[in-house]
C-alpha cells in the first residue's frame, strides 16, 4: 500500500509520449525504470508505430488524471525532467502498468532502482503473455 501523504499530488496536463508527461506546474516528468518506443523524437527515423501506441495508452489513462509522484534517489535527469514513479488514485504504479501491458521495456539507470524487481516481473509477464510490444516478438 502506498502512502499518498509522502507523495506530490498533481494532475497531468499533457502526455508527451509513453513515458514522459507534463504536470500542472508545467514541469516535465520522466517515468523511472521504463522506456517506451519513441513517437515524438526530433530524429523522425527513431519514431515508430509502437511509440504512437504507447503514447496513446499513456494518454488514455493519464491525461487530466490526478496522480501521485514518488521520487527515488535522483531529482532530475540530464534533460532537467523530474524523475518519478507515477501512481494513479487507486494506488496502481503506472510505471509498472506501462511495462506489464507491454507498452515499455524496463530501463535501469542506477541509483534509481527502488522498484526494479517489480518492473522486471512486469516485463516477464508482458513477454510471456505477448502483451503490447511483445505481440509480434518471436
Amino acid at each position: 500500500e502506498i502512502n499518498k501523504n509522502l507523495m506530490q499530488k498533481t494532475t497531468v496536463e499533457r502526455v508527451i509520449d509513453g513515458d514522459t508527461i507534463v504536470i500542472a506546474s508545467g514541469e516535465k516528468v520522466r517515468m523511472i525504470l521504463v522506456d517506451s518506443p519513441e513517437s515524438v523524437h526530433p530524429d523522425e527515423k527513431r519514431n515508430t508505430v509502437h511509440g504512437d501506441i504507447a503514447s496513446n495508452f499513456t494518454r488514455k489513462i493519464l491525461y487530466k488524471a490526478i496522480i501521485y509522484l514518488e521520487k527515488d534517489i535522483s531529482e532530475r535527469d540530464k534533460y532537467g525532467r523530474l524523475l518519478r514513479y507515477v501512481y494513479l488514485e487507486d494506488g496502481i504504479c503506472f510505471n509498472e502498468l506501462l511495462v506489464k501491458e507491454g507498452y515499455a521495456n524496463i530501463s535501469i539507470y542506477p541509483p534509481d532502482i527502488k522498484y526494479v524487481d517489480a518492473i522486471r516481473e512486469a516485463e516477464k509477464y508482458a513477454r510471456k503473455e505477448n502483451k503490447g510490444l511483445w505481440e509480434y516478438v518471436e
